[in-house]
């Protein structure tokens, strides 16, 4: 428990001393065309900073599976521009990094990169709420919700 506390302190600590608007930690759930004849489901995890009102800089992996037998793993760094301020937040992010993919024990690995637009919806100084819709290369599209936490500075 004293760690969780520490981790905590830790978050606060960086989010005022370095001037930065929040940390944020978010769960999510996609559909999208990662699979060669169906949808795929995936399970996103996402840790970031927002930079500014602004400007956004976040880590994000998913794990996609079309319940058959393709898996893959989407590591990826996200930069996005918020288009406004406030509680409800539109925004365009651009995002790459590698997918490793594995279809009958085989495993290949490639490049990813795509454009994602989405809105974040603030429903209090710590809990968010974001769906999206991206368009991309291996994964041609994908549309989900990310649910989250917040540590934001006072304002």
């Amino acid at each position: 428990m004293k760690k969780i506390f520490f981790g905590v302190f830790c978050l606060f600590t960086v989010v005022s001393v370095f001037g930065i608007d929040s940390f944020f930690a978010g769960v999510g759930n996609e559909l999208n065309g990662n699979s060669y004849n169906n949808m795929v489901i995936s399970v996103d995890l996402t840790l970031g900073l927002d930079v500014n009102s602004f400007f956004c800089v976040a880590a994000k992996s998913s794990f996609h599976n079309d319940l058959n037998n393709v898996n893959v793993i989407e590591p990826r760094l996200l930069l996005r521009t918020y288009l406004s301020t406030g509680r409800v937040r539109p925004f365009i992010q651009t995002e790459g990094g590698c997918v490793i993919i594995s279809i009958y024990d085989e495993t290949h690995f490639m490049i990813s990169a795509g454009l994602t637009t989405g809105c974040r919806f603030n429903f209090s100084r710590f809990i968010y709420l974001e769906p999206a819709f991206r368009l991309g290369y291996p994964y041609l599209w994908g549309a989900g919700v990310t649910a989250g936490l917040r540590f934001a500075k006072e304002k």
